[in-house]
């Protein structure tokens, strides 16, 4: 195994040569060695430019921006890689299908104070490579966790239904919002389909609406108990305003508020309309692990 650096100036790079007397472990070791060269792209500097929105849900679903460099690529990262993101000190889902070198996109976990404003927290980004490097970079002050962010709902027309039913909620869903669109009811996993044009907003105030949605029908619904969630857009879907299927920021000029995600809250004793002013009770919060009063049933026409 000799080296060898033919030419001379600074342009000369060193190189080696295999001749037929190298033995052959060397000749492996150089071969792997050549191969992590090729395949291992040079990593940039790890940094973070500006973290948007600044502000958003105490109970999660905050679709959060982060702009930087060095951020590993889910498509081209090696299976031995791994990233991760914490806001505060909870984890923030990264979003593969937005994510790129330069830009991560994740959905914010609860907190643990789910319906206290938080003080401001730093947004932290950690890489981790399979060759057992280390990177880490944290922008201080960049996001709050507030209740003005996080919706609610404390009033429903049913607490039981089977699929295909029509449904209406009412509660805090802040004053953001000007169309059914931007409200995503889910019991359970599934989502209970809203229509603008057919279903408009109700008992609209300052900061309470009714929103009325109509459960699939089919095997998405399957008969069990269920809580029910809620999730407030920042952008109007009917407007054509949602600059992705998601509706989240894509630049911070778009506003501070990220909104997210909502549940149904506690109460008094008996279920009242809206107007009189009262709440549903019997439900508990999320962060509890409890499951919540909504029963599904099975259709009369699919029981045999």
């Amino acid at each position: 195994l000799t080296h060898h650096s033919p030419g001379a100036g600074p342009s000369s790079r060193p190189h080696i040569l295999l001749t037929e007397s190298t033995p052959f472990p060397a000749m492996r070791l150089f071969a792997v060695a050549a191969c992590v060269a090729v395949m291992l792209p040079t990593s940039s500097a790890l940094t973070i430019s500006r973290v948007f929105p600044r502000e958003g849900s105490t109970l999660g679903g905050t679709y959060l921006v982060i702009e930087g460099s060095g951020f590993l690529m889910p498509i081209e990262a090696n299976p031995w890689d791994s990233q991760a993101v914490f806001v505060g000190a909870q984890r923030c889902d990264i979003v593969t299908h937005y994510t790129s070198s330069s830009r991560i996109v994740c959905v914010t976990r609860p907190t643990s104070s789910p319906f206290e404003t938080s003080a401001r927290v730093p947004v932290t980004v950690q890489t981790y490579s399979g060759l057992g490097e280390a990177r880490s970079r944290t922008l201080e002050r960049a996001f709050r966790f507030t209740s003005g962010d996080t919706p609610s709902v404390w009033w429903a027309r049913h607490w039981g239904a089977a699929g295909g039913a029509h449904l209406a909620f009412h509660g805090s869903l802040l004053s953001v919002v000007q169309s059914p669109e931007q409200v995503e009811v889910r019991v359970g996993e599934v989502l209970c389909a809203v229509d603008g044009d057919t279903s408009p907003l109700r008992h609209v105030s300052s900061s309470s609406r009714t929103v009325d949605c109509e459960l699939p029908d089919g095997d998405l619904v399957v008969p069990g108990r269920y809580n029910v969630t809620v999730r407030v857009k920042p952008f109007r879907p009917d407007l054509g305003e949602c600059p992705n299927p998601q509706c989240f920021h894509t630049a911070p000029d778009q506003g501070d508020d990220g909104y997210g995600s909502g549940v149904v809250v506690p109460g008094a004793s008996t279920a009242y309309h809206p107007r009189a002013r009262a709440f549903r009770a019997g439900t508990v919060h999320l962060p509890t692990g409890e499951a919540y009063d909504f029963d599904v049933f099975p259709r009369v026409d699919s029981v045999e």
